[in-house]
């Protein structure tokens, strides 16, 4: 059986939490678009990696916690310091076009295995006893 799966990031998850600063979202999918966004892990409603700045030869380091579709708190050590900068934006649109359903690891239980006393080989023939006598009829 698998385990339930996250919910994938939706694009209104990253405008509804930019609502309040909408330009970070146009700056963020500027950074996805230009591959700034550079590394990053989810693991059940944590999502963090690393995007790097636009001008400079630095990665910043972004954390964005999401329960279903809404995020409840990201984290970005840019200079801005803001916890809606347009890095956690790029971080939240790399996952809405990259993250599915199928990107969370499942766990399966294994049949447990039958006891000896219970396997029984049987013949083909006595399971499923043929009614043509050796005979192979087709239906076209």
């Amino acid at each position: 059986m698998a385990t339930a799966a996250q919910e994938p990031v939706t694009f209104y998850t990253v405008t509804a939490y930019f609502t309040d600063i909408p330009k970070s979202v146009q700056k963020g999918l500027n950074s996805y678009n230009s591959n700034r966004v550079v590394s990053v892990l989810m693991s059940g409603g944590s999502l963090t990696g690393k995007v790097q700045a636009s001008m400079k030869k630095k990665s910043y380091d972004v954390e964005v916690h999401v329960e279903g579709q809404e995020v409840k708190a990201s984290t970005c050590s840019c200079a801005i310091g803001r916890a809606k900068c347009h890095h956690v934006a790029a971080l939240l649109i790399w996952a809405e076009k990259n993250l599915t359903r199928t990107d969370v690891e499942c766990v399966w239980k294994r049949a447990p295995a039958p006891k000896t006393d219970e396997v029984t080989a049987k013949r083909v023939s006595v399971i499923a006893p043929s009614t043509s006598q050796g005979q192979v009829f087709f239906e076209y």
